[in-house]
């Protein structure tokens, strides 16, 4: 019985993230050039999530590299890629997460704001 209980609560999880992922309106856009120093998003005022995609001139190596908890280095962060998408959730990460360059070039990040 436990095994079903936990089967049905992932279903019903799920679904409640389904819903509220497809529920969402999008409310501004934002185009943000990544260079040597850290950057932060422009979150409109009532974004809760946002769809970012990374366009670069550099398509060999890492890029840019990002934080939610810290401001990233060139060294230290997570890594993104020429034509990386992904996605952030809850206004708190919107703003407190910061982009910068690893290399040289232009790097763009497309933000679409959702709430």
């Amino acid at each position: 019985m436990g095994q079903e209980f936990g089967n049905q609560t992932k279903s019903y999880i799920s679904e409640l993230v389904r819903l509220n992922k497809y529920n969402l309106i999008a409310c501004g856009y934002q185009k943000l050039t990544v260079a040597g120093t850290a950057v932060s998003l422009t979150v409109p005022t009532n974004a809760k999530y946002a769809d970012i995609t990374l366009e670069s001139t550099i398509t060999a190596s890492v890029p840019v590299r990002y934080l939610i908890s810290q401001t990233p280095t060139t060294t230290d962060g997570k890594a993104l890629n020429h034509l990386t998408v992904f996605d952030v959730t809850g206004r708190p990460n919107l703003d407190q997460i910061k982009f910068i360059q690893t290399t040289a070039g232009t790097h763009t990040l497309h933000i679409e704001y959702y709430k």
